[in-house]
């Protein structure tokens, strides 16, 4: 044997390693049985073609074949400690060298590369570099790995200019848990609660158990500190409901200490020992709550937090009450529909505007209770009134996106009407303009269309709205809040926005409500231009007995006066 068939049977010996042989501008000339191996390929398919087809695409992108060869020529050798790609498109880990091949004469002819598949303990050290960096007990991370993110997001937050917010957490009352049930059950109920953690944050944001019961959490990319709070609220929740270890109910609880990264301090050291101290606030105030660590912020936070305490009270004790205001027909000048309107009577409220109120019940996610409440009550209530004598006595109700995000909320609607024996299409279900241009998914209203209720645009005028809605959803009625078209009738351009609108919703089969109409003269103008009217001109919304006295004095039975009819005492 001699030649080039013993230099082949010498390539081919070394079996576990892969050979390669290419030529300086790094065609393939020759490998080894090794590397047919590991990279799949034939003699015949892998002669000729150019080693950087066995590179990966982020390594080609990066230049690395070509870099690898000049730090070989440059230094004699290059390390090759990447992941390559074989021919059926599978990754692998190679441990390798690549050496330049030159004559006796010392011209350059080539490299040779002389590599392994590492594949198995690549992914054993990197397993390991996990454990290292994972709390054994819950999968979360730990100490360490807390340090290497948190320097991290440190730095993303710096160049972004936004805060970092960082939590300190203990569990109420797990050392009687450990004590009374023994550190198995302890453990099982620091893996639940880790998983409930999980399941409350953002994927971007970061869970560290520091040992025992305390656990830390980072919020990147907050826009003020005071995001945290939500957060915040939403772990003491989740962690306040019951456990079930071996069998057993388990109520335990949290208290969580904020701090933010930079305002309260650029240094980890002095903002963990900040958050802790807002730790030891939130315990002495009875646990169950959190703190943050700056008065201001934390006046604030304490405050929201008790308007959610209240306001999810005030739900359970249906501490809620309807008015209602009419609508007058502009052409009969009758009542032909009466709005109802949620107010609150819980004390704790009294200054607050409904607005708010049902802002906080969305953020608490009491918005669909409430609102499934609402409408069951005033269908039941113009009900009573349709058997009173005002048989088409019509009802519009205020909805927010957040109830029809419910599935079936279309189905209980429906259902609702025809336990009351109130038609669909005496129910006008008001959607407000800023929420449907917020992109809203109408499915529900499309439903409840196609079955006969009437979609009404609330506050027609607040902005965003695309004229594509008006053909794509199912829209019947249009309420022009004259907030946004003000001066009505002595301002020439308000009136001409009020005459438009009123062209385009009757070529469109739309009927046009005007809201807050306030006098004799703006009703005098809006008559010719819409189908009915609502406002303290005609009347002030009204409790639902006095709302039965306006009836039999204004409703069906005889017009409504122009003048101003005032609500009963």
């Amino acid at each position: 044997m001699a030649g080039p068939d013993l230099l082949q049977a010498i390539l081919d010996s070394p079996t576990r390693h892969g050979i390669i042989v290419t030529d300086v501008d790094g065609l393939i000339r020759m490998w080894n049985k090794g590397a047919a191996r590991i990279f799949l390929y034939s003699d015949e398919e892998i002669i000729g073609v150019d080693a950087r087809a066995l590179f990966s695409p982020d390594d080609l992108a990066r230049g690395v074949p070509d870099q690898e060869m000049t730090n070989a020529l440059k230094d004699g050798c290059a390390g090759d400690f990447r992941w390559h790609v074989r021919k059926d498109g599978t990754l692998f880990w190679a441990d390798g060298m690549i050496y330049p091949v030159r004559s006796r004469d010392g011209k350059h002819l080539g490299f040779v590369k002389i590599l392994r598949d590492a594949t198995k303990e690549k992914q054993s050290d990197e397993a390991n570099s996990r454990l290292a960096l994972e709390d054994s007990l819950t999968g979360l991370a730990n100490r360490t790995e807390f340090r290497n993110r948190f320097v991290d997001m440190a730095a993303s937050a710096q160049r972004h200019e936004q805060s970092l917010v960082l939590m300190l957490l203990d569990l109420d009352r797990f050392k009687d848990v450990n004590d009374r049930l023994g550190h198995t059950a302890g453990d099982a109920l620091l893996q639940q609660a880790a998983h409930r953690m999980r399941a409350v944050v953002r994927d971007t944001d970061f869970i560290a158990r520091f040992g025992g019961d305390e656990f830390v959490v980072l919020l990147p990319d907050a826009q003020s500190p005071q995001e945290g709070g939500s957060v915040a609220e939403k772990l003491v929740a989740t962690l306040s409901r019951p456990f079930h270890i071996n069998e057993r109910e388990v109520q335990i609880g949290a208290s969580i200490g904020l701090a933010a990264y930079p305002q309260d301090s650029p240094d980890l050291d002095q903002l963990f020992m900040k958050a802790d101290l807002a730790l030891y606030r939130a315990k002495a105030a009875g646990r169950g709550v959190y703190r943050f660590y700056s008065a201001q912020m934390d006046a604030g936070a304490h405050r929201h937090n008790l308007e959610h305490v209240q306001l999810r009270r005030a739900v359970k004790d249906r501490a809620f009450t309807l008015h209602y205001q009419p609508q007058i027909d502009s052409v009969t000048g009758k009542v032909s529909a009466v709005e109802a309107l949620l107010r609150c009577s819980d004390p704790f409220f009294s200054g607050y505007p409904i607005e708010k109120v049902l802002a906080l019940a969305v953020e608490t996610g009491r918005m669909r209770r409430l609102g499934l409440w609402v409408l069951a009550e005033s269908v039941r209530q113009v009900r009573k009134w349709q058997l009173l004598g005002w048989p088409e006595l019509r009802l519009a109700v205020n909805f927010c996106h957040i109830e029809f995000t419910d599935s079936r909320f279309a189905q209980r609607a429906l259902e609702l009407l025809a336990r009351m024996g109130v038609r669909p299409g005496q129910l006008d279900i008001d959607i407000s303009e800023m929420q449907l241009a917020a992109g809203m998914d109408a499915g529900e209203l499309v439903e409840l269309a196609r079955d006969g209720v009437s979609i009404a645009i609330d506050d027609l005028g607040a902005g965003g709205l695309s004229l594509k809605h008006l053909l794509e959803l199912p829209i019947r009625t249009a309420k022009l809040d004259l907030r946004f078209v003000p001066d009505i009738p002595t301002d020439p351009r308000s009136c001409a926005i009020v005459a438009g609108v009123s062209q385009l919703a009757r070529a469109l089969g739309i009927r046009v409500v005007a809201e807050r109409v306030d006098s004799e003269q703006q009703a005098e103008f809006l008559r010719p231009y819409c189908d009915a009217m609502q406002g303290f001109h005609f009347a002030r919304p009204m409790t639902a007995t006095d709302m039965t006295a306006w009836l039999q004095a204004n409703g069906a039975n005889s017009p409504a006066s122009t003048g101003n009819i005032a609500s009963p005492a």
